[in-house]
């Protein structure tokens, strides 16, 4: 297994769209610590005049885990989804969905440097058993085009007909054989 083929698995495995959704989605959050890292305190738009080590390290942080999130954000909805969890927003108001929904976004953005390899392992086993399942279709696929199809009850008497005409067989080996296709057709 090459890393390449662990790259294409995982981080291209997820889908652009859903990538892109929740990458926007969660903007505010590394902004909200970017504007904050920045930020000298005095005024609304004054910033500081040195780089700090520590605004560096907090921007590097911020961007690496807004990076992180949609992978993030993958596993915990697979985890919803694969344990039923789902369905109980069947049951809850819009105002608590939406507040269950902006706590569980900012936890997935905290944590995604924990919670991404699991969504980089989700996407790589799913990318993994469907590539499995096509694999055996396909070879299902050649090993049907491989076996020619058995001949109809029909095709297969006129065949022992033919031979009997030709005098090939004896009579009472084509009456054998017709009684068994007779049999088999019942």
């Amino acid at each position: 297994m090459t890393f390449s083929y662990l790259i294409n698995r995982t981080v291209k495995g997820l889908n652009k769209e859903f990538y892109l959704h929740h990458f926007w989605c969660i903007c505010f959050a590394p902004l909200f610590i970017l504007y904050f890292s920045w930020w000298d305190g005095t005024s609304f738009l004054s910033f500081k005049d040195e780089i700090t080590q520590k605004s560096l390290y907090q921007s590097f942080v911020a961007v690496v885990l807004w990076v992180l999130y949609p992978y993030a954000r993958f596993a915990y909805l697979s985890i919803l989804e694969y344990t039923g969890l789902y369905t109980i927003a069947n049951f809850l108001t819009a105002v608590t969905i939406g507040i269950f929904n902006l706590v569980s976004m900012v936890l997935c953005y905290s944590f995604g440097l924990f919670i991404a390899p699991i969504g980089f392992l989700c996407i790589f086993l799913i990318i993994r058993n469907q590539e499995k399942k096509q694999e055996k279709e396909s070879q299902l696929q050649q090993f049907n085009q491989a076996i020619p199809p058995l001949p109809t009850v029909e095709e297969e008497l006129a065949k022992w007909s033919a031979l009997y005409r030709e005098g090939k067989i004896s009579k009472e080996e084509y009456f054998k054989i017709a009684d068994s296709l007779n049999v088999k057709d019942k």
